[in-house]
């Protein structure tokens, strides 16, 4: 079997991690995420550090929106290192993150295999619902927590979004099956 890298991308709680574990046991591959190489404000569960709660608690929509995009773009370089470094070894890799973005990677090299998870609006929310506890949460913890899942939704738009005409690269993250399929993909 040849080497091959594969690349997990979506918006927030979208499967990308759970996913990625799947694919790298299948293949026996190293599995990183992007969350390792730097982390903008993520969750703001189950009690954020001073600075993620400041982060959601004052700045908009757009600073929030840019601040994660610029983040993203920073994480490049590491990104394309990691997949460099794999290669020199000639192990197979799987990186997962957000920071997988389409306009990053819109024709991949021949060694790259590259899925951006999708899911409906309401699945990203009831799911951040879930992992956050949110109904057990004070007034201010749920209106950070609703900031951040506002984020996750903007940012899964963005990904579908720069998607369109794409569905060869775009897996459905409640298809249980496809997903599936992606991973058996990856073994072959």
């Amino acid at each position: 079997m040849r080497m091959r890298i594969v690349l997990i991308g979506g918006t927030s709680l979208c499967g990308k991690s759970t996913l990625a574990a799947r694919v790298g046991e299948a293949c026996n591959a190293g599995v990183l995420s992007t969350d390792r190489f730097g982390r903008h404000p993520g969750r703001p569960w189950p009690a954020p550090r001073a600075h993620v709660a400041e982060y959601y608690d004052r700045l908009g929509d757009a600073a929030i929106d840019s601040f994660l995009l610029d983040h993203h773009g920073n994480l490049l370089p590491r990104i394309h290192a990691e997949m460099d470094a794999a290669r020199r070894a000639g192990r197979d890799l799987v990186i997962e993150g957000s920071a997988i973005r389409p306009e990053f990677f819109e024709t991949p090299e021949a060694d790259v295999f590259v899925r951006w998870l999708c899911v409906p609006e309401t699945e990203v929310r009831a799911r951040i619902e879930r992992e956050s506890a949110f109904a057990t949460r004070d007034a201010q913890a749920r209106a950070r927590i609703e900031r951040f899942a506002e984020r996750a939704v903007r940012d899964g738009a963005r990904v579908e979004a720069a998607l369109t005409g794409r569905a060869d690269v775009r897996l459905d993250g409640t298809d249980v099956d496809a997903l599936e399929r992606f991973v058996k993909d990856c073994v072959v």
